[in-house]
């Protein structure tokens, strides 16, 4: 999200200093290129819920997230997180916060089962 944040920013930027026909050449050399690329990946949509549309059309089922383990002091937390289908672990993600350890279980879980 910070990266698509900034992105808007120099967009509005460009936008405020050159005009509207400078951000839409600026917007045309670098996102128009991307965007089939972005479609077939689907990356406009999160590990957690491209995993949990795909759980489910695949195997039936919505997978869930169980926290492993937390290690470190409280300003410090490193969070180990298990996605499952069913009683199967799929994966294991680690994140600062457990949505981060989420989110990386998950896209351990795509690379994982090749979706």
């Amino acid at each position: 999200m910070i990266l698509a944040d900034a992105f808007e920013a120099i967009i509005g930027a460009i936008y405020l200093d050159s005009g509207y026909a400078s951000a839409e050449s600026f917007i045309a050399k670098n996102l128009y290129g991307k965007i089939d690329g972005v479609i077939e990946k689907r990356s406009y949509q999160d590990a957690k819920s491209r995993f949990q549309e795909i759980a489910q059309e695949k195997r039936g089922i919505t997978p869930s997230y169980e926290t492993l383990s937390e290690v470190g002091p409280d300003h410090a937390k490193l969070f180990t997180v298990g996605v499952f289908i069913g009683s199967s672990e799929i994966a294991r993600g680690t994140g600062q916060s457990k949505q981060e350890a989420e989110q990386s279980a998950a896209s351990a879980g795509l690379d994982k089962t090749g979706w």
